[in-house]
């Protein structure tokens, strides 16, 4: 799942994340840099990616404060949302981004940051899952997240998670 999110990181950027592994040590994703070196962490990768791209128009926060914030999201990616052992603990970080999205449209700032990109695919796969009553419950982050896959190069080749069901009970006596 890590190597598919550098790539479509790396497709959204328009560069090559060139030769992605798994540390087996620490069991995190690792990109090997032109030098040689070697980069760790999706996160750090992840930033690595879009500093490295020609325009990064904000992409990292316009702000000091907003790369800041940034930086806090890519670690609540790592640190929470990777990490959940349990349903309970899922639902606990879809509360919290649910909570925090209920005034904002974006989570850093006013337009998409990297914070939103790396969110929306570690999401991804959780809301393939989610069902049409969990999506409500959770509403102002399924908001984003509709508002996401449908914001042009984000989604790419990722499944279209639906958030309407069909109506199940017919409109008795009213016009269509």
């Amino acid at each position: 799942m890590w190597k598919n999110e550098i790539f479509q990181i790396s497709r959204y950027f328009g560069v090559s994340c060139g030769n992605v592994t798994l540390d087996e040590q620490f069991r995190i994703p690792c990109l090997t840099v032109k030098d040689g070196n070697k980069v760790k962490g999706i996160a750090t990768i992840a930033k690595y990616i879009a500093k490295n791209c020609k325009q990064q128009n904000g992409i990292l926060g316009a702000s000091l404060e907003d790369q800041a914030n940034v930086d806090q999201w890519l670690e609540f990616r790592s640190s929470r949302l990777d990490r959940y052992g349990t349903e309970k603990d899922l639902s606990s970080v879809l509360k919290e981004l649910n909570s925090y999205l209920s005034s904002r449209t974006f989570l850093v700032g006013s337009s998409v940051t990297l914070a939103d990109l790396l969110m929306f695919y570690g999401l991804h796969s959780v809301y393939s899952d989610l069902s049409y009553f969990d999506k409500q419950r959770y509403m102002h982050l399924s908001r984003w997240f509709r508002m996401m896959q449908l914001t042009s190069g984000v989604k790419q080749k990722l499944e279209t998670i639906p958030f309407q069901r069909n109506l199940i009970y017919p409109c008795h006596g009213v016009a269509h």
